[in-house]
């Protein structure tokens, strides 16, 4: 079946699908809400399901006739057993878009390179026969990892279609729900510590950490903390000699488990009934560490061995060491006749003048892209890398591992002949501005990459930051020039922002800058926690030591500064010294009484990895604007005693200090801000200021919380329609009638609440705040939560409904006193006196109820829309039916 989206709101718009009877074919269509109801009531036909369908026939012009289903009631389907195959049947199956049913263990798992962009993750399932890559897309992931957990290493159960793409087979799953635990791996499924005396003799699957690995003998130890396991593999060398395993890594086998002098051992048949789960080597480390640290540091940490050229020849293949060499030549990555991109070669030499001795060394495209940008990769460099031995085609090569690469010794170069001949050996790591200080943009050009320098040049134009295509902010650039030499700096908006008063066109600058290279070009950046300053007009590199004044100059300059201090002008009073001012000139952490005027505050948020940010206030002196830093609790501790707002004259004793190299003040603990001038309607004494940051938000109004409300404590209420477990907290979502909104409970107070459960009135006040994904209320007080005596539930499917649903027509023909669930549609809903009549009915008769509002929530009016499929549980009495005390109602269908 195919399903059509409408392109506004990408809500299922119709559904098709074809059958046949062996004499013909006609397509079958349903729209709006018999699609909706089909999809999820998990009635879609499936290839070979039996379908009775009947409705009104259409034969257009140029077109293929087709029937349409108006109604569920004309739709009837028997579904066949699905098949169940081994993955290892997959590549000799030819059946494509066949509904089969697969089992096996989640070997490895491959997350979308873009999360931005709409893509599948892969799961790679194993069994012993195969490996198959099952596709499921993000949102059928999220659901399956709340249901299941972690996934990796579980054994699965799926419902899959069989598709291909490049060529390779591929198993997709229309849903979370079609993937579940594999029942029948309960028993033959195990990890090390749960091997006993009752799985002998038989197949079991065993998962572990590799403890050793002697191929020759076929001989495998795995380990779990104490617990040690042997097995014997018949034929190791059965997926080539270049097979190894290495301590550490996770894997996943199949075997016999046998008793062995009072052990109990694993009988492997072949290295085929091995499977690498995740591969976790000596210890990966980011790669400016690998730079930055020495061959013999580097070498000390990680034990790792250095060879020499001439024990390549007889080290076994699937070794791993360290080697230092000369380049030859290097072959860059292309493109094969095939259109496939080929990796980059790299030939190394030996050092040896006796005995040359070449070697290739193989980088994958995405390390040699990242080495490159920090390496001018050059012939004649004397490199070291940390590498794997192996063969390709008969021949030995390297490659290289963990993007461990360094460059040891540059070419070497000849400075001035009269300082004598000079060999230049730079280091690719990092380099401070203290080792440097450019006078010149020509040094600049020389230097090595991510170096920092002091930088003094003019600017000759300046382009502002603007939009791009994709609708991103695009860095200011400035053109820097020197001695005819003109290279740009680039600036982030921010940046930008802060010096936009001295990038001028015509005027020289010096500050803390570092370069970098973009599209084979080289760039100057700001560096962390770098400035920019003007220079004055006439102030170049190169300064001149000013001569010594003469007597008759010296006895004129003190002449004039005595008239000068004698004369003094009407209506102009020496300026004092700013309090900010002075505030900027003294030594950090010092404190000093500062009255200002409050320009705008920034109360707490949270960051990008979940952690709150404090509060800033914005404090103006004259011309002069200064950040003020405030942690939340002591945020929350002034604007509680005695709140301050915008406009506000404030005034108090608070603490100087630097952040990222710009000033700003902080507040000391336990410190007081005294408001000296409010810019509010000021009360009588007598009556109580209310609060700012407190906000009534009334029930049933959930539309009015938005992200203008952000810090403020808010008060709502409303019923829970999910809730999960995030970290350390509890995610609860609340729905009234016309909105709905997250609370984050702590696990500290969760167990606190009492009757917590979907379907529950849930009262909460705390402070709105914004994370990464989402708005939220964090909970300043414990909420309560209080129950219905007939919650209403939403269903996703007809899986949740325990038990069975029956016929109307079998509940009116029932005895007295007997309770029958039953499933319709409600067809009319009407609030009389307090009192619901309600009217459901299905394809074999109807049914009236009559319940008291005050048994539903007062959120419950929201489901009774739209003529939803109910699932109510009713008691046959003399008069009729009447709704069974302390169950619930199950919402299939809006």
């Amino acid at each position: 079946p195919k399903i059509y989206y409408d392109p506004g709101t990408k809500v299922p718009n119709s559904v098709s699908f074809i059958v046949h009877d062996g004499t013909g074919t006609i397509r079958v269509s349903a729209f709006r809400f018999v699609a909706k109801k089909m999809i999820r009531q998990n009635l879609l036909p499936r290839v070979d399901d039996e379908v009775e369908v009947s409705g009104p026939l259409a034969i257009q012009k140029d077109r293929e006739p087709r029937i349409f289903l108006q109604t569920l009631r004309h739709y009837h389907i028997k579904r066949l057993p699905i098949p169940k195959i081994s993955l290892g049947e997959l590549a000799f199956f030819n059946g494509k878009n066949k509904t089969l049913r697969v089992e096996g263990v989640v070997a490895h798992i491959y997350k979308p390179r873009n999360p931005k962009k709409r893509a599948p993750y892969k799961l790679v399932l194993w069994d012993g026969t195969g490996k198959g890559y099952l596709v499921i897309w993000p949102d059928a992931y999220k659901n399956l990892v709340q249901r299941l957990g972690e996934l990796l290493g579980k054994p699965l159960s799926a419902i899959v279609t069989l598709s291909s793409y490049k060529g390779k087979i591929q198993l997709k799953v229309s849903s979370s729900q079609d993937i579940d635990l594999a029942k029948d791996w309960e028993h033959s499924f195990l990890t090390l510590d749960k091997l006993d005396s009752r799985h002998l003799g038989k197949l079991v699957f065993i998962m572990g950490e590799v403890y050793s690995f002697e191929p020759e003998k076929g001989k495998l130890v795995l380990k779990k903390d104490n617990i040690k396991v042997s097995c014997y593999i018949l034929d190791p060398f059965s997926k080539g000699s270049s097979f190894h395993l290495y301590p550490g890594e996770l894997i996943l086998l199949r075997g016999l488990l046998e008793r062995r002098k009072q052990e109990m051992v694993l009988l492997v048949v072949s290295s085929r009934d091995i499977f690498k789960l995740k591969n976790r080597p000596l210890g990966r480390e980011s790669l400016t560490a690998s730079h930055e640290s020495s061959p013999h540091e580097s070498q000390n940490e990680n034990k790792e061995e250095k060879r020499k050229f001439e024990d390549i020849s007889t080290m076994p293949l699937g070794s791993q060491f360290w080697i230092e060499a000369r380049i030859k030549k290097i072959l860059f990555p292309k493109k094969n006749r095939y259109g496939n991109m080929m990796p980059a070669k790299i030939i190394l030499q030996s050092q040896n003048k006796d005995k040359k001795i070449e070697i290739p060394l193989i980088i994958w495209n995405r390390d040699f892209r990242a080495i490159k940008s920090f390496h001018p990769l050059k012939e004649g460099y004397l490199v070291r890398a940390f590498v794997k031995l192996d063969e390709y085609r008969g021949r030995k090569q390297l490659y290289l591992l963990q993007k461990k690469f360094s460059i040891i010794q540059e070419k070497r170069e000849t400075q001035n002949r009269n300082e004598g001949q000079k060999e230049v050996s730079s280091s690719s790591s990092y380099h401070s501005s203290k080792e440097f200080q450019a006078s010149t943009l020509k040094d600049i050009q020389e230097a090595p990459l991510q170096s920092e320098w002091k930088v003094e040049a003019l600017i000759l134009k300046v382009y502002p930051p603007k939009k791009g295509r994709s609708g991103r902010m695009m860095p200011a650039k400035i053109l820097l020039k020197d001695d005819k030499i003109v290279i740009p700096l680039i600036l982030w908006e921010r940046d930008y922002k802060n010096y936009k008063d001295i990038l001028q066109k015509g005027v020289r600058i010096q500050g803390d800058l570092r370069i970098g290279k973009y599209r084979g070009k080289r760039q100057l950046y700001l560096q962390k926690g770098g400035t920019l300053q003007k220079l004055k007009e006439g102030a170049g590199k190169i300064k001149k030591e000013p001569k010594a004044p003469s007597k008759a100059e010296k006895t004129t300059k003190t002449t004039k500064i005595e008239e000068s201090k004698g004369k003094e002008k009407p209506g102009k009073v020496a300026s004092k010294e700013s309090l900010f001012q002075k505030a900027i000139s003294m030594p950090e952490k010092s404190e000093i009484q500062i009255e200002a005027w409050v320009l705008k505050i920034f109360p707490p948020s949270p960051g990008r990895r979940g952690k709150m940010r404090p509060a800033k206030i914005l404090l103006k002196e004259g011309n002069t604007v200064l950040p003020l830093v405030i942690w939340e609790k002591e945020y929350n501790r002034i604007q509680s005693s005695q709140p301050i707002h915008k406009g506000d004259k404030i005034r108090g004793i608070l603490r100087t200090g630097r952040y990222k190299g710009r000033f700003q003040f902080y507040l000391p603990k336990n410190g007081r801000l005294e408001v000296l001038s409010s810019s509010s309607n000021q009360n009588s004494p007598n009556e109580k200021k209310p609060l700012k940051s407190e906000i009534l938000i009334k029930p049933f109004n959930l539309r009015e919380v938005g992200s203008h409300l952000l810090g403020q404590t808010l008060f709502v209420e409303g019923e829970i329609t999910q809730y999960f477990q995030d970290g350390k907290y509890i995610l609860a979502e609340l729905e009234d009638l016309k909105g709905r909104v997250k609370v984050r409970i702590p696990s500290s107070i969760f167990p606190k609440i009492s009757n917590f459960q979907i379907g529950g009135i849930l009262k909460v006040k705390g402070i709105f705040r914004k994370s990464d994904d989402y708005f939220y209320i964090d909970p300043s007080d414990v909420p309560t939560c209080s129950l219905p005596s007939l919650p209403v539930i939403m269903a996703s499917s007809l899986s949740q409904i325990r038990p069975e649903p029956q016929t109307i027509q079998k509940a009116l023909k029932g005895k007295v006193g007997h309770v029958f669930t039953i499933m319709g549609e409600l067809v009319s809903s009407k609030l009389e006196k307090g009192i619901y009549q309600w009217e459901i009915q299905d394809h074999t008769g109807k049914i009236q109820l009559r319940i008291p509002k005050e048994k539903f929530s007062p959120f419950a009016k929201r489901f009774f829309k739209g003529r939803p499929t109910l699932v109510v549980q009713v008691v046959r009495q003399n008069k009729g039916f009447q709704i069974v005390e302390k169950s619930k109602v199950l919402v299939i269908e809006r």
